[in-house]
């Protein structure tokens, strides 16, 4: 049978494990803080990372845009439309590269925003022209890419001014604009690495929190050609790593309150034999 234990050292040990509970018991709320901490600077990494990365897939989207306007800029048969049989050419033309690249629409405008071609899709037949004629002396010098609504539906819009024509037939350069259908599915293609939900939404939907199932939110106005937002490109993503450090913080405070539990055994044993 062990020795009966002094009161003095039983009371110490009291005092020892007692300290030892306000330490576990700080233990934890410092564990706490800690996850607090690394799960913030996981949210904003993981933020501005994937706010790169949509940056990136919408230019990539807007790739086949691009290279159609910049390409058929340089054609003679939009840069110098009455020389020969081009302005016979030209619709076939608008129309081979409507099928290739995938897009809506095409125009063909006169420098002072006179209307020249236009081919369409047959889902955008009535699509309206991307600015009104008036607007064409806003245009900057070269280049141009906005939004454009139409109904319920966004398109993506890129303009470039053509090649000036040389010449005794020499006219001021006209532009060529090309749109593209916008939605949630496009951005979501395998082709795009865009991780999470998709979604366009109106533009006062702005500033609202992610939800708990998401955390990340990475917000984009698309802009008109008054630079006036039209909708709001929203993708709500969750990084693995939040939920790896969660459950390295959740297993760090079991332990620690197992420890406080043990002691808390201990300590009432002491005070009770």
């Amino acid at each position: 049978m062990l020795p009966v234990l002094s009161r003095q050292i039983i009371f110490r040990i009291g005092w020892l494990l007692g300290g030892l509970l306000v330490l576990s018991l700080l233990a934890i709320v410092g564990l706490r803080k800690v996850e607090q901490n690394a799960v913030r600077e996981i949210l904003g990494e993981e933020g501005q990372e994937h706010g790169r990365l949509l940056d990136g897939v919408m230019e990539l989207a807007g790739t086949p845009l691009h290279l159609l306007v910049e390409g058929y800029a340089r054609r003679t048969v939009f840069t110098r439309p009455n020389e020969d049989d081009h302005a016979a050419k030209a619709p076939s033309i608008l129309e081979t590269g409507l099928r290739l690249y995938g897009l809506d629409a095409i125009w063909i405008f006169e420098a002072n925003g006179l209307l020249r071609l236009k081919v369409t899709a047959e889902s955008a037949r009535d699509l309206p022209p991307p600015i009104p004629a008036a607007e064409f002396s806003k245009l900057p010098a070269l280049r141009v890419h906005f939004f454009m609504m139409h109904g319920a539906e966004i398109y993506e819009v890129r303009g470039r001014k053509l090649f000036e024509s040389r010449g005794d037939k020499a006219q001021a350069p006209g532009w060529i604009f090309a749109a593209d259908h916008l939605d949630a599915a496009r951005l979501m293609s395998p082709r795009l690495p865009v991780e999470g939900r998709v979604s366009l939404l109106p533009p006062t939907a702005a500033g609202d929190p992610p939800s708990a199932d998401y955390l990340v939110r990475i917000d984009r106005p698309l802009l008109g050609f008054d630079a006036r937002p039209l909708q709001l490109l929203r993708v709500d993503y969750r990084p693995d790593e939040i939920d790896v450090a969660r459950q390295a913080g959740s297993l760090a405070r079991l332990l620690m309150m197992g420890f406080v539990l043990l002691s808390l055994v201990l300590l009432g044993f002491s005070v009770w034999h």
